[in-house]
């Protein structure tokens, strides 16, 4: 038998660690997720619940979804992530605008100064555990889903990187297919549609995607609408820009 030829054995790699990289994710979940149940102190999100349930759910609702314009929601609030932040809020109240998902709400929240430190600590343990006890049901949130679903910090960052990697590898495989130089009168039917998804996905990504993240970023949501249309207007005209020139770039080269 003949020798395996390089393109042969780049691909036998790449799906070996891939392989690889799903079994290390599939193992580190379940230690993970059982890791963050571990560290739940149920007592103390039930009175946690008890609290919200007394002195918040009349404006902020059941489940923490808020209601639009005039008070916030708790569920998926990245100011809730702050202990400090929620403390300071319950203890002295708070007046004036604040931005929560890219909605800004302007008004008064009265101090709660009867509630013990105790009770403090349980409520804003409760808001930082999605508002769930676990045993209990989920409140409904204002994205449709259910709060406390997500996966573990240390699970999610995995399977992120696994991905990533994933990503990596298939770029590193197919980069002779993509980015060689073609013969645009016999190009395989494989080589011209890897060509054309790369170029849809990369315009999608960069005139898409990426504002959208970056206009969910903490730092801007709390600048003037002005501000982030300009953002998001500068990144969709820069992505486009970048993606007709890299066309232009690859088309001189015979590569596209």
């Amino acid at each position: 038998m003949g020798r395996a030829k390089p393109a042969d054995r780049r691909v036998t790699a790449a799906w070996a660690i891939l392989a690889l990289l799903l079994g290390v994710s599939l193992l580190m979940f379940p230690a993970t997720a059982r890791a963050q149940t571990e560290d739940v102190d149920t007592d103390q999100l039930l009175l946690g619940q008890q609290v919200f349930s007394d002195n918040c759910s009349s404006c902020h609702q059941p489940g923490g979804v808020g209601i639009p314009g005039a008070f916030p929601p708790l569920v998926n609030n990245p100011h809730v992530d702050d202990a400090d932040y929620v403390r300071g809020v319950l203890q002295n109240g708070r007046t004036g605008e604040i931005v929560v998902n890219g909605e800004t709400y302007d008004g008064v929240m009265p101090a709660f100064s009867t509630l013990d430190d105790t009770q403090v600590d349980a409520v804003i343990a409760y808001l930082q555990n999605g508002l769930v006890v676990p045993g209990g049901s989920a409140p409904p949130t204002d994205g449709g889903g259910s709060a406390g679903t997500t996966l573990p910090p240390v699970a999610s960052a995995m399977f992120t990187l696994a991905f990533v990697l994933a990503i990596l590898i298939a770029a590193w495989v197919l980069a002779p297919r993509i980015v060689g130089v073609i013969d645009r009168r016999n190009m395989p039917k494989l080589d011209a549609g890897l060509k054309s998804g790369l170029v849809v996905i990369y315009f999608v990504a960069a005139t898409v995607f990426l504002p959208s993240m970056v206009l969910r970023t903490e730092v801007l949501e709390r600048l003037p609408g002005g501000v982030q249309d300009f953002v998001a207007g500068s990144l969709w005209i820069g992505g486009l820009a970048i993606g007709v020139l890299g066309l232009w770039w690859f088309q001189r080269q015979d590569r596209i």
